[in-house]
């Protein structure tokens, strides 16, 4: 883990959001939440407006208001380009094609523990760059 590393954990399950964000504080992450893509969305270029730019993105697919896949795809359409792994129940070969193309490389399938995200992230965050890349 990079001591400062901004994440935002977009998720409709308000428990799972809570469980997870707790596990990711205790080891050291600054976590902020939202519940759809749409409120992610407007997190996102809330905190770009500020300078204040998130480090990685967790977030679930399938949501109500906006899905984890049109929020891939409006971040895109800004010129944002943010880290990110995708939450799903499908493990499915076209999701993860379709992931690819929107820039989304790691794919969890859920269900899945807490602490289990958290080694999957440390994982993905070894060796990565860690700061939003502009275009």
């Amino acid at each position: 883990m990079i001591k400062g590393t901004k994440l935002l954990l977009v998720d409709d399950d308000a428990d799972f959001r809570f469980s997870a964000s707790v596990v990711l504080k205790r080891a050291g992450y600054e976590v902020s939440e939202a519940g759809n893509g749409m409120e992610a969305l407007v997190k996102i270029v809330d905190a770009r407006s500020r300078g204040e730019m998130f480090s990685l993105l967790v977030t679930d697919i399938r949501m109500p208001v906006m899905s984890g896949l049109k929020l891939l795809d409006e971040l895109n359409r800004l010129g944002v380009r943010l880290p990110a792994i995708a939450l799903t129940h499908s493990n499915e070969k076209d999701l993860v094609l379709d992931l690819a193309k929107r820039g989304c490389t790691e794919l969890i399938a859920k269900p899945f523990e807490p602490w289990e995200l958290l080694a999957r992230l440390e994982d993905f965050l070894d060796g990565k760059a860690l700061e939003e890349v502009p275009l």
